[in-house]
């Protein structure tokens, strides 16, 4: 759907190109900056567009990310606590196979039912969370692992 500056360049770009100049009159700079501005208003995203990815982003069946560990990693051991006060259950992490290569994880999860995101503070870490994940990214640092992240805003 076109916005109504577009609609405008349009019509005036069209007139333009329709008119028989006279001698020695040049109008193509006049009609480069249009088709430029045109196109540049062509290029934006439109309020559908944005709308849509919005919508997608806040989708209830969207994946988390214990489904994508359910479905990238043969093997998963999930990794509990910060080794010094409690574990967070907002924060997932913990070491995998993926194609026969050991890969340590952390990620956000949120929680499908009200039971299961308020477990999970809704996705929001503690500060424990945080030690917990420093704590698997040290591990990664000190075995070669490589570590993947999936946050979930």
């Amino acid at each position: 759907m076109a916005n109504d500056a577009e609609i405008r360049l349009r019509d005036r770009l069209s007139k333009l190109s329709g008119l028989d100049l006279l001698r020695g009159a040049r109008l193509s700079g006049e009609l480069e900056r249009l088709q430029r501005q045109l196109d540049r208003i062509e290029a934006e995203p439109t309020d559908e567009e944005i709308w849509s990815k919005v919508e997608l982003a806040r989708h209830e069946e969207r994946p988390y990310t214990l489904d994508y560990v359910e479905r990238l990693f043969d093997d998963w051991f999930e990794l509990h606590g910060d080794r010094g006060r409690a574990d967070d259950a907002a924060l997932v992490a913990g070491l995998g196979k993926l194609d026969g290569r050991t890969v340590a994880l952390i990620g956000h999860q949120k929680g499908r039912d009200i039971k299961e995101r308020t477990k999970r503070n809704f996705g929001m870490a503690y500060p424990e969370g945080y030690r917990k994940a420093m704590r698997v990214m040290e591990t990664a640092e000190r075995h070669g692992f490589p570590l993947a992240t999936l946050v979930d805003t």
